[in-house]
C-alpha cells in the first residue's frame, strides 16, 4: 500500500510539474507577442 501512495504521489507531482510548465510556456507566449 505505502509504494502505491508513493508512485501515486510521483504521478501527481509530475503531472502538476508538466502543466505548470505548459501554463508558464503560454503566459511567456503572451507576453512576447
Amino acid at each position: 500500500m505505502k509504494e502505491q501512495k508513493k508512485i501515486q504521489e510521483g504521478l501527481i507531482t509530475k503531472l502538476l510539474s508538466t502543466r505548470g510548465h505548459i501554463v508558464y510556456r503560454l503566459r511567456n507566449k503572451d507576453s512576447n507577442d
